[in-house]
C-alpha cells in the first residue's frame, strides 16, 4: 500500500465517516500488521498513525515528521507552528 492511498483511507475515515483518530490508528495499525498486505515504509506509517492519535496532528504532518525522523532528511520546514510543535525531530518554523 503506498503512503498516499494510507493518507486517504485516514482522511476518509476521519472525514467522512467520522472515526476519531484515535480509532482509526487502532485500525489502520492492524490492518498494517496483516500478512499479505504489504505497506511501504511501514514503520513510518506505524510511527505517524500512533503521533496522530497522541499528539492530535492531522495524519499527513504526523508523516512526514515520522519520515524525517525515520528516514530523513533531517529538518522540515514548515508554516505550520500548531501541528509541527508537537511532533518530534528537527523543525524549523518559517517566519
Amino acid at each position: 500500500m503506498h503512503p498516499l492511498i494510507l493518507a486517504e483511507v485516514v482522511w476518509t475515515l476521519q472525514g467522512y465517516y467520522g472515526y476519531s483518530k484515535s480509532e482509526i490508528a487502532n485500525i489502520l495499525g492492524n490492518m498494517i500488521e496483516s500478512d499479505g498486505l504489504h505497506v511501504e515504509d511501514k514503520d513510518v506509517a506505524r510511527k505517524a498513525l500512533k503521533d496522530c492519535a497522541e499528539k492530535n496532528v492531522d495524519y499527513i504532518d504526523a508523516y512526514l515528521s515520522a519520515c524525517a525522523v525515520i528516514k530523513g532528511p533531517e529538518a522540515i520546514y514548515t508554516l505550520d507552528k500548531k501541528h509541527f510543535s508537537r511532533l518530534e525531530g528537527d523543525i524549523r518554523l518559517l517566519p
